[in-house]
């Protein structure tokens, strides 16, 4: 049997503890069903899986907007497993079947209570316009929410959307370890 020589047991060590931390680091993720955000419309960090009754958030791919477009073919996500060639997008559940929402210009109001940072843009990073829904007070439907994120103004959300229908949501979270 041959002896490893110093410079091989090196490079083997060199390049098989990280690799042993990465695989680690997935199996923790899978095992303990953690997704991680790194994006502006939540805190930083991570979510878990639940169950729809327990959820905070949901994971779903986005509906086309009115205008036939995609949040993929806009440059909002990045390449990814959803229909339109797009990543998943993780946003807070604002609104479930049976609260009253309301689109103004001030703001999304669920319940009568303003969410902040729910302002409706009218343009995009890129100097696009949006499809903002102008929305009158009405009651959610059963089978569909409302995803609105107050943690950053420029949030993609039902705001441009619409009401989500519950098809379009893959995963229900809630967060675990947020900074």
């Amino acid at each position: 049997m041959a002896r490893l020589n110093s410079k091989a047991l090196r490079v083997a060590l060199y390049l098989g503890a990280p690799l042993t931390v990465l695989a680690l680091f997935i199996a923790l993720f899978y095992v303990f069903e953690l997704r991680i955000n790194l994006t502006n419309s939540l805190p930083y960090g991570l979510y878990r899986l639940t169950t729809p009754d327990q959820a905070k958030f949901v994971s779903f791919c986005t509906p086309n907007l009115p205008d036939g477009s995609s949040a993929y073919s806009r440059g909002y996500t990045i390449a990814g497993v959803c229909p339109d060639g797009g990543s998943r997008l993780l946003k807070p559940i604002a609104a479930y079947p049976g609260d009253t929402v309301f689109i103004s210009p001030a703001g999304v109001a669920v319940n009568n209570i303003v969410l902040a940072n729910s302002a409706p843009i009218r343009l995009d990073g890129r100097g696009r316009s949006l499809p903002v829904i102008d929305l009158p007070s009405s009651t959610v439907p059963s089978g569909f929410y409302y995803v609105v994120s107050s943690h950053h103004k420029g949030s993609f959300d039902s705001r441009y959307f619409g009401a989500l229908s519950l098809s379009n949501i893959n995963e229900y979270l809630i967060d675990f370890a947020t900074f």
